[in-house]
């Protein structure tokens, strides 16, 4: 039965993990038990000196999700 779970990772670092363990997990033999890895990130806009961009920007930095059986 697959479950959502909090890992909590360095702040900025958030990228790199789920990187990481997208690479472990088929390494690993992993892949049956992991269904999903989210970074929580919205697209905000954005205004500096006068010039809009939309950045995309961390809901909990320092946090990935993982839907996954923990066995």
């Amino acid at each position: 039965m697959f479950k959502w779970y909090v890992i909590q990772v360095m702040s900025s670092q958030e990228k790199k993990v789920k990187q990481g363990i997208e690479e472990q997990k088929e390494a690993a033999g992993m892949s049956p038990f992991i269904d999903t890895l989210l970074l929580p990130t919205e697209n905000v806009s954005e205004v500096k000196n006068g010039v809009q961009r939309i950045v995309e920007k961390r809901l909990w930095p320092g946090y990935v999700l993982i839907k996954m059986d923990f066995n």
